[in-house]
This record gives structure tokens, C-alpha cells and sequence, in this order.
């Protein structure tokens, strides 16, 4: 089932499995956008990518500078929740409808970020917590929420 969403991945000389990702992306996505910062183009091997774009600006202009520029493509498109991804993300089929019924139960919330799982350390990442002196790593492998204030 595909989601009335966005989502945006950023590539740089992706490997074959990695193009295989964005494939199943795609399938489950409603408009996928594709930035490039591959030298050279990527752009004949997402021939597949029928239901979005693929942009490319014959330079690497790093992952900020294509996420945000993807982000303003999406919002021009009306689009109001956007997924975020590099390359080597993989996602199953359920991750997209859970995203949204989380956002769906916390409506107030600017940003979602789920747990992830890093398979070149075979552990579950973290994300730092700083305070005014000290840095914090904090796991959220319990599939937890954790409230973060600015």
C-alpha cells in the first residue's frame, strides 16, 4: 500500500544493493525524490522511478545541502510529511505505516525519528543527549519514545 508521502533520498555512488532499496522505496512510497550526488550520474539506473524525480547537479553538494533542497521540492508539491533517507537505508514493508500512525498519535511533534539498527556494528544505534556540560548516549532499542526538548 502506498502512502499519500514524500520521501527523499540522497545518493553517492550507490552499490547495486542499494539501488535495489530505492526500487522497493518506491513501490511504497507515494512521490520519491532522488538526489544525485553521484560523479558521475546515477540517473539511467533509477529509469524505475515513475512516481517522482531524480535530481541531479553534476557535482557532490553533500547530504544537508540535497536533503534540503529535496525537502523544498516536496513542501512545493504539497506534501506535508517527508521521509528522509541516504542510500543505505532499508526499511520493511510495515515501517511506513507505523511512522504515520505514530505521527498520527502525536500530531504536535515537528519530527519523528524511529529507532534504528546499524548492521556494520550489529547493534542498535543511539542518540546523543546533550545537557550544558555533559553529552549522554541514550538507546532507544525498547522502541521507547523519548521526549527531547530544545
Amino acid at each position: 500500500m502506498k502512502h499519500a508521502t514524500c520521501a527523499i533520498v540522497v545518493t553517492y555512488n550507490p552499490t547495486k544493493n542499494d539501488i535495489e532499496q530505492i526500487y522497493k522505496l518506491s513501490q511504497l512510497i507515494h512521490y520519491l525524490i532522488v538526489y544525485d550526488n553521484s560523479e558521475p550520474s546515477i540517473a539511467s539506473q533509477l529509469s524505475f522511478i515513475h512516481n517522482g524525480e531524480v535530481i541531479f547537479k553534476n557535482q557532490n553538494v553533500g547530504i544537508a545541502t540535497a536533503l534540503n533542497e529535496g525537502v523544498k521540492k516536496a513542501i512545493l508539491a504539497g506534501y506535508k510529511k517527508v521521509f528522509l533517507f541516504d542510500q543505505d537505508s532499508f526499511i520493511d514493508e510495515h515501517f511506513l505505516q507505523a511512522m504515520m500512525n505514530f505521527s498520527n498519535n502525536y500530531p504536535d511533534a515537528a519530527l519523528w525519528a524511529p529507532s534504528y539498527y546499524d548492521i556494520n556494528k550489529n547493534a542498535y544505534g543511539c542518540f546523543l543527549n546533550f545537557n550544558v556540560w555533559t553529552r549522554q548516549k541514550v538507546s532507544c532499542a525498547n522502541k521507547e519514545i523519548m521526549n527531547v526538548d530544545m
